[in-house]
């Protein structure tokens, strides 16, 4: 009776290490690790893309935008948002909206861009056309 308990303990922890090597032999692979992520201190563009750089991209303006049309660089960070005075402006009509439409993207929430699922900075380029649906 002792013998057939040992050897029932015996069957059960053959088969309980069978089902753990299973189990780690089909997991998921681990992720990278995210230390990649930390010491990236490039800053990427558009061009960057073909390189397999997922662009940065507007999320929510807080505040209107008093432009009719602007186009300008942001630099979105890895954390999701601009660069204070990082912007730069190509064109803004009126000028005199150049202030306040420079403000408004730059208070702006982004989704950072990605690089092997690593958040990184990337000039990110907006333009915007304000259009009256008046007529």
């Amino acid at each position: 009776m002792v013998h057939d308990t040992i050897t029932g303990r015996g069957v059960v922890l053959r088969r309980l290490v069978l089902i753990v090597a299973t189990v780690v032999a089909c997991a998921p692979k681990r992720p990278d690790s995210v230390a990649p992520c930390n010491t990236d201190v490039h800053t990427y563009t558009l061009a960057d893309t073909a390189r397999g750089v997922r662009p940065a991209y507007l999320q929510h303006l807080r505040s209107p935008i008093n432009a009719v049309f602007s186009s300008m660089q942001v630099l979105v960070t890895a954390r999701g948002v601009a660069l204070p005075e990082s912007t730069k402006v190509a064109v803004v009509y009126p000028s005199t909206a150049e202030r306040s439409t420079r403000q408004a993207f730059e208070q702006a929430e982004y989704m950072p861009a990605k690089l092997r699922g690593c958040a990184v900075n990337f000039w990110l380029e907006v333009g915007v056309m304000a259009v009256d649906n008046k007529g």
